[in-house]
Protein backbone atom coordinates (compact mmCIF):
# COMPACT_ATOMS: atom_id res chain seq x y z
CA UNK A 1 0.00 0.00 0.00
CA UNK A 2 2.76 2.64 1.04
CA UNK A 3 4.76 1.63 -2.19
CA UNK A 4 1.79 2.28 -4.45
CA UNK A 5 0.24 5.58 -2.51
CA UNK A 6 4.20 6.51 -2.83
CA UNK A 7 4.16 5.92 -6.90
CA UNK A 8 0.76 8.12 -7.42
CA UNK A 9 1.80 11.16 -5.31
CA UNK A 10 4.71 11.88 -7.67
CA UNK A 11 2.56 11.35 -10.36
CA UNK A 12 3.74 7.73 -11.37
CA UNK A 13 1.37 5.30 -13.10
CA UNK A 14 -1.89 3.73 -12.07
CA UNK A 15 -4.36 1.84 -13.15
CA UNK A 16 -8.67 1.49 -13.61
CA UNK A 17 -10.58 -0.62 -12.34
CA UNK A 18 -14.34 -2.13 -13.32
CA UNK A 19 -16.92 -0.38 -15.48
CA UNK A 20 -19.72 -1.59 -12.89
CA UNK A 21 -19.54 -1.76 -9.20
CA UNK A 22 -16.09 -2.19 -7.18
CA UNK A 23 -14.10 0.17 -5.97
CA UNK A 24 -13.10 2.06 -9.49
CA UNK A 25 -16.01 3.19 -11.78
CA UNK A 26 -15.45 5.16 -15.02
CA UNK A 27 -16.52 8.85 -14.84
CA UNK A 28 -16.53 9.22 -18.49
CA UNK A 29 -15.77 7.46 -21.49
CA UNK A 30 -15.23 8.28 -26.02
CA UNK A 31 -15.45 6.09 -28.79
CA UNK A 32 -14.12 6.41 -32.11
CA UNK A 33 -17.95 6.13 -34.08
CA UNK A 34 -15.97 3.90 -36.56
CA UNK A 35 -13.53 2.31 -35.07
CA UNK A 36 -13.40 -1.69 -35.91
CA UNK A 37 -13.20 -4.75 -33.03
CA UNK A 38 -9.50 -5.36 -32.28
CA UNK A 39 -8.11 -8.51 -33.42
CA UNK A 40 -7.19 -10.14 -30.15
CA UNK A 41 -5.16 -12.61 -32.74
CA UNK A 42 -2.54 -10.05 -33.10
CA UNK A 43 -0.48 -8.30 -30.11
CA UNK A 44 -1.83 -5.58 -27.76
CA UNK A 45 1.12 -3.81 -25.97
CA UNK A 46 0.39 -2.40 -22.51
CA UNK A 47 2.20 0.75 -21.16
CA UNK A 48 2.79 2.07 -18.46
CA UNK A 49 3.53 6.14 -18.69
CA UNK A 50 5.76 6.72 -15.84
CA UNK A 51 9.31 7.99 -14.69
CA UNK A 52 10.46 5.04 -12.07
CA UNK A 53 11.41 2.05 -14.69
CA UNK A 54 10.76 -0.57 -11.70
CA UNK A 55 7.31 0.06 -11.65
CA UNK A 56 6.46 0.77 -15.17
CA UNK A 57 7.68 -3.15 -15.76
CA UNK A 58 5.97 -4.77 -12.94
CA UNK A 59 2.93 -2.71 -14.09
CA UNK A 60 3.40 -3.66 -17.60
CA UNK A 61 3.27 -7.53 -16.41
CA UNK A 62 0.60 -7.33 -14.66
CA UNK A 63 -1.21 -5.67 -17.63
CA UNK A 64 -0.13 -8.46 -19.85
CA UNK A 65 -1.30 -11.03 -17.71
CA UNK A 66 -5.02 -9.61 -18.15
CA UNK A 67 -4.64 -9.32 -21.31
CA UNK A 68 -4.19 -13.18 -21.76
CA UNK A 69 -6.40 -14.54 -19.29
CA UNK A 70 -8.61 -12.24 -21.73
CA UNK A 71 -7.85 -14.41 -24.82
CA UNK A 72 -5.57 -11.62 -26.09
CA UNK A 73 -1.68 -11.84 -26.70
CA UNK A 74 -0.04 -8.92 -24.87
CA UNK A 75 3.55 -7.98 -24.91
CA UNK A 76 4.63 -5.31 -22.11
CA UNK A 77 6.04 -2.08 -24.03
CA UNK A 78 9.73 -2.14 -22.04
CA UNK A 79 10.76 -5.62 -23.22
CA UNK A 80 10.42 -4.40 -26.93
CA UNK A 81 11.23 -0.54 -26.56
CA UNK A 82 14.92 0.51 -25.57
CA UNK A 83 15.91 2.74 -23.39
CA UNK A 84 14.40 6.21 -24.42
CA UNK A 85 12.59 4.93 -27.70
CA UNK A 86 8.96 5.77 -25.65
CA UNK A 87 9.84 9.32 -26.25
CA UNK A 88 10.52 9.16 -29.43
CA UNK A 89 7.54 8.51 -31.78
CA UNK A 90 8.84 7.75 -34.84
CA UNK A 91 10.84 5.32 -33.50
CA UNK A 92 8.49 3.94 -31.15
CA UNK A 93 5.81 3.66 -34.13
CA UNK A 94 8.15 2.03 -36.20
CA UNK A 95 9.36 -0.93 -33.68
CA UNK A 96 5.05 -1.46 -32.66
CA UNK A 97 4.50 -2.06 -36.35
CA UNK A 98 7.23 -4.31 -36.92
CA UNK A 99 5.89 -6.24 -33.48
CA UNK A 100 3.13 -6.93 -35.63
CA UNK A 101 1.16 -4.69 -32.75
CA UNK A 102 -2.50 -4.28 -33.29
CA UNK A 103 -3.39 -2.10 -30.15
CA UNK A 104 -1.66 -0.43 -27.71
CA UNK A 105 -3.18 0.52 -23.78
CA UNK A 106 -1.65 3.36 -22.49
CA UNK A 107 -3.21 4.84 -18.68
CA UNK A 108 -1.69 7.82 -16.89
CA UNK A 109 -2.83 9.53 -13.34
CA UNK A 110 -4.52 12.89 -13.97
CA UNK A 111 -5.39 13.46 -10.12
CA UNK A 112 -5.05 11.90 -7.30
CA UNK A 113 -7.81 13.54 -3.74
CA UNK A 114 -8.88 12.69 -0.61
CA UNK A 115 -12.94 12.88 -0.01
CA UNK A 116 -14.25 12.96 3.20
CA UNK A 117 -17.83 11.74 4.16
CA UNK A 118 -19.96 12.46 7.10
CA UNK A 119 -22.69 9.00 7.91
CA UNK A 120 -25.37 10.49 10.09
CA UNK A 121 -26.51 8.52 12.96
CA UNK A 122 -29.89 7.01 13.20
CA UNK A 123 -31.68 5.79 16.11
CA UNK A 124 -32.51 2.23 16.77
CA UNK A 125 -35.71 1.25 18.64
CA UNK A 126 -35.33 -2.36 20.49
CA UNK A 127 -38.40 -4.05 21.14
CA UNK A 128 -37.37 -7.24 22.70
CA UNK A 129 -33.85 -6.06 24.00
CA UNK A 130 -33.60 -4.68 27.22
CA UNK A 131 -37.32 -4.21 27.74
CA UNK A 132 -37.56 -4.98 31.09
CA UNK A 133 -35.19 -1.87 31.95
CA UNK A 134 -37.23 0.44 29.56
CA UNK A 135 -34.25 0.70 27.13
CA UNK A 136 -36.67 1.71 24.36
CA UNK A 137 -34.37 3.65 22.42
CA UNK A 138 -30.77 3.01 21.52
CA UNK A 139 -29.05 5.46 19.26
CA UNK A 140 -26.02 4.87 16.89
CA UNK A 141 -23.68 7.93 16.61
CA UNK A 142 -22.96 9.41 13.36
CA UNK A 143 -19.02 8.79 11.87
CA UNK A 144 -16.58 10.06 9.24
CA UNK A 145 -14.86 8.25 6.88
CA UNK A 146 -11.78 9.33 4.70
CA UNK A 147 -11.39 8.03 0.87
CA UNK A 148 -7.71 8.42 -1.32
CA UNK A 149 -9.82 8.89 -4.84
CA UNK A 150 -7.25 8.63 -7.85
CA UNK A 151 -8.56 9.87 -10.94
CA UNK A 152 -6.65 7.78 -14.06
CA UNK A 153 -7.06 7.88 -17.73
CA UNK A 154 -7.20 5.18 -20.38
CA UNK A 155 -6.34 5.27 -24.09
CA UNK A 156 -6.72 2.47 -26.27
CA UNK A 157 -4.72 3.10 -30.04
CA UNK A 158 -5.01 1.16 -32.72
CA UNK A 159 -1.20 0.87 -34.65
CA UNK A 160 -3.10 -1.02 -37.36
CA UNK A 161 -5.90 1.91 -37.83
CA UNK A 162 -3.38 4.81 -36.47
CA UNK A 163 -6.06 6.67 -34.30
CA UNK A 164 -7.62 6.46 -30.86
CA UNK A 165 -10.28 3.72 -30.52
CA UNK A 166 -10.85 4.35 -27.06
CA UNK A 167 -10.64 6.99 -24.13
CA UNK A 168 -11.82 6.94 -20.46
CA UNK A 169 -11.64 8.79 -17.41
CA UNK A 170 -12.15 6.50 -14.33
CA UNK A 171 -11.92 7.19 -10.59
CA UNK A 172 -10.50 4.56 -8.02
CA UNK A 173 -11.45 4.56 -4.05
CA UNK A 174 -8.70 3.81 -1.92
CA UNK A 175 -6.11 1.73 -3.97
CA UNK A 176 -4.54 -1.01 -2.46
CA UNK A 177 -1.90 -2.55 -4.66
CA UNK A 178 -0.50 -2.52 -7.66
CA UNK A 179 -1.46 -6.54 -8.58
CA UNK A 180 -5.25 -5.64 -7.97
CA UNK A 181 -5.18 -2.15 -9.63
CA UNK A 182 -4.10 -4.04 -12.57
CA UNK A 183 -6.69 -6.82 -12.26
CA UNK A 184 -9.64 -4.04 -11.58
CA UNK A 185 -8.30 -2.21 -14.75
CA UNK A 186 -8.63 -5.95 -16.86
CA UNK A 187 -12.40 -5.95 -15.85
CA UNK A 188 -13.24 -2.61 -16.40
CA UNK A 189 -11.53 -2.48 -19.89
CA UNK A 190 -13.12 -5.45 -21.03
CA UNK A 191 -16.62 -4.35 -19.89
CA UNK A 192 -16.05 -0.91 -21.38
CA UNK A 193 -14.66 -2.94 -25.09
CA UNK A 194 -17.21 -5.15 -25.13
CA UNK A 195 -19.68 -2.45 -24.48
CA UNK A 196 -18.50 -0.58 -27.13
CA UNK A 197 -18.32 -3.26 -29.27
CA UNK A 198 -14.21 -3.14 -29.38
CA UNK A 199 -13.90 -6.94 -28.79
CA UNK A 200 -16.21 -9.50 -28.70
CA UNK A 201 -15.53 -11.67 -26.10
CA UNK A 202 -14.09 -12.53 -23.10
CA UNK A 203 -11.85 -15.85 -22.91
CA UNK A 204 -13.50 -17.93 -19.54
Amino acid sequence: MKSTVRWLTVAALAVVAVGCGGSTQFSSTWVEPTAQPLDLAKPIVAVMVTEREGLRRSGEVSMVREIEARGGTGIASYTILPAGAERDTAQAHAILTNAGADAVIMVRPVGKDTRVSYTPGTPYYSTWGYWGYGWGAVYSPGYMTTDEIVSLETLVYSVTQNKLLFAGQSETMNPSNLDSFVRELGDALGYQLRKAGLIRAEKK
